[in-house]
């Protein structure tokens, strides 16, 4: 074997892995400015049925196929779901969700990234997920404090019916 060719390898293979190395370490990246954090507002439900059951009177029973004859006439629409998410009075996050799906039935899944400066901040949650109520019918309200590259997630806990801060 021709030692000129493992020699020009060995110089061709150095200046290949110097340049990822190079690649590797520079430009030096920065998820975050100095000086910020991060609200991340991400969480899936589904809102309240629409309307309730109905009972079908036996008229309407009686004009339908004896296969499709059921007593009670469910709609399966989910009201859309309205979210706020207000840091320091100012919104952050302002959106109507309609639930997906053929029948408008199925669960809404969110996700919203804010960029914030550091120090304290007050963060308010709130989400509608019930046509049928006025307001909001989920709030929380709290106090934080942001420090560089610290990251807030904003969070709806169905189980526990309500929001998680974390």
């Amino acid at each position: 074997m021709n030692p000129a060719r493992f020699l020009l390898q060995a110089v061709f293979y150095t200046m290949f892995m110097g340049v990822v190395w190079y690649l590797s370490t520079n430009p030096p990246y920065r998820p975050l400015d100095e000086g910020e954090a991060v609200v991340i507002v991400a969480f899936g439900h589904a809102g309240k049925i629409v309307a309730p059951c109905r009972e079908r009177s036996a008229e309407e029973m009686a004009a339908m196929p004896p296969n499709m004859r059921v007593a009670q006439d469910c709609p399966r629409e989910r009201s859309p779901i309205r979210v706020e998410v207000l840091l320091d009075d100012k919104v952050a996050l302002k959106e109507t969700f309609i639930a997906p799906g053929f029948s408008k039935d199925l669960g809404v899944e969110i996700f919203h990234r804010t960029m914030v400066p550091v120090g304290k901040h007050r963060v308010i949650a709130r989400m509608n997920d019930d046509v049928n109520v006025e307001g909001f019918t989920h709030v929380v309200e709290q106090e934080i404090e942001l420090t560089q590259g610290k990251i807030l997630v904003v969070e709806y806990k169905a189980d526990k019916d309500t929001f998680v801060l974390h």
